[in-house]
């Protein structure tokens, strides 16, 4: 069984200019590795993870970004979108995330990020998603 992982907050985290950055280039780049292709076998592969998925940094004052992985095209959200799970990433991990060259489930396991909601239902895209983001990145 999956429990949820709590991070710590303490005033360090209250209005980080860097967070709200972080979570600002969260939102480009996955609106970016979604821009997907009909036909493209990742965007039935991503939609299997019937969820959807909202992203936070920790200490941003930007909302989430929701990835709405239950439909296809799979797609980034407008602001404000509920979601089935949340993630909330620690600022520090932001770049390697969306280069593609981190997986969260050993960051969740460690600690490092916190979630909320069924988790294995994203945990099973994760590797779609990180293997679009490190794509794009080396472009």
């Amino acid at each position: 069984m999956t429990t949820a992982i709590s991070l710590d907050h303490d005033a360090a985290d209250a209005a980080n200019p860097l967070a709200d950055e972080m979570a600002r280039m969260l939102r480009s780049r996955l609106e970016e590795a979604l821009d997907l292709e009909p036909g493209d076998s990742r965007r039935v592969r991503l939609s299997n993870g019937e969820t959807s998925v909202a992203f936070t940094v920790r200490g941003a004052d930007a909302e989430a970004v929701t990835v709405l992985l239950d439909r296809d095209p799979p797609t980034v959200a407008a602001p404000g979108e509920p979601a089935e799970v949340g993630i909330e990433l620690k600022p520090e991990h932001v770049n390697d995330f969306v280069g593609g060259a981190i997986s969260l489930g050993p960051l969740l396991l460690a600690g490092e990020a916190a979630y909320r909601g069924p988790i294995r239902k994203y945990l099973m895209v994760d590797a779609v998603i990180r293997g679009l983001l490190g794509a794009h990145w080396r472009k």
